[in-house]
């Protein structure tokens, strides 16, 4: 039962980070003058989705109550999100 109940929650986490990406992209098509294509939109979701997943299941070893919020921000900054987690690792770790 336990794995399932993980299922779920991943994919909530996941379409968190989802949301967070397509309400960027939303914001940026409504305030900006940059023409998306259907494929760089979905791109642009993709790479959300996955640094929003990504940053949930690390902070979730900290912090699970922080999970879906650091999804959907971490889905909002994107690719941005999983550099500033690079850059930590780096130095916390070295190269």
């Amino acid at each position: 039962m336990d794995s399932l109940n993980d299922w779920i929650i991943n994919v909530l986490v996941a379409l968190a980070a989802l949301v967070g990406g397509i309400a960027r992209l939303i914001n940026e098509l409504l305030t900006g003058d940059r023409k998306y294509t259907i494929l760089t939109a979905a791109g642009h979701i993709f790479v959300s989705g996955w640094s929003g997943f990504v940053a949930a299941q690390i902070i979730s070893v900290f912090d699970p109550s922080l999970a879906f919020a650091v999804a959907g921000v971490s889905g909002w900054m994107g690719s941005k999100s999983l550099e500033l987690l690079q850059g930590y690792l780096t130095k916390r770790f070295g190269p």
